[in-house]
């Protein structure tokens, strides 16, 4: 989701346990102002480098972020 300046990369995983998530982080090298989230159901951590994880009943946050 494009947003004024900043992009806005969701991944979605069943469950997410720390592994490696090479497209989102393959996607914030090449553009510098994106905002990266991974929705999964089950977590393990809360953030990894810049990349958020987030429920997904935590979506409207999000996208009342962006609206905004």
């Amino acid at each position: 989701v494009e947003q004024r300046d900043s992009i806005f990369v969701f991944e979605v995983k069943k469950v997410y346990s720390e592994q490696r998530t090479t497209n989102l982080e393959y996607f914030s090298q090449r553009y510098s102002n994106t905002n990266n989230f991974i929705i999964s159901l089950q977590k393990k951590k809360e953030t990894r480098g810049n990349i958020s994880v987030i429920y997904p009943w935590e979506i409207y946050k999000i996208l009342n972020k962006i609206k905004n």
